[in-house]
C-alpha cells in the first residue's frame, strides 16, 4: 500500500467553511468504520472525496498526483490531503499559513490509522 501525504497543514480551503479540523482522504472510503473508531476522540470531520466532485476526486487520486505510478500498476492508495489552496507553490505558501494544531490532530490520527493496519 502506498500511503501519499500531500498538504496536511492548511485550513485555508476546507469542503465545509463550518470544519476547520477536516482532512480529505481520498481512497478511504473502504477504511471509513476503522477511521470512525480512531477519530471518535479528535472529532476530525473526514472527507473521502475532493470537495463533492467525482471529476476532482478522480483527477487528483487516479491522474495527477505523485501516487499515480502505483495506482496505475495496482498498488492500493490512500492520499491524505488539506486540500490545493490559493497558496499552494505560491510565494504565500509559508510556514505562517500553516494551522499546526490541526496539523497535529491529522498527523495523529493517520499514525493511529497506520498501527491499526
Amino acid at each position: 500500500m502506498i500511503v501519499n501525504l500531500d498538504i496536511l497543514g492548511s485550513t485555508l480551503a476546507p469542503p465545509d467553511k463550518f470544519w476547520k479540523n477536516y482532512l480529505i482522504v481520498l481512497g478511504g472510503a473502504p477504511y471509513q468504520q476503522r477511521f470512525d473508531r480512531i477519530n471518535s476522540d479528535k472529532a476530525i470531520h473526514l472527507y473521502y472525496d475532493y470537495y463533492g466532485s467525482r471529476s476532482f476526486t478522480d483527477l487528483f487520486y487516479r491522474k495527477v498526483s505523485d501516487h499515480k505510478v502505483f495506482f496505475d500498476r495496482g498498488v492500493p492508495v490512500l492520499m491524505f490531503t488539506s486540500g490545493i489552496t490559493l497558496n499552494t507553490n505560491r510565494e504565500g505558501d509559508t510556514f505562517e499559513s500553516l494551522d499546526y494544531s490541526v496539523f497535529a490532530d491529522r498527523v495523529d490520527l493517520i499514525s493511529r490509522w497506520l498501527q491499526a493496519l
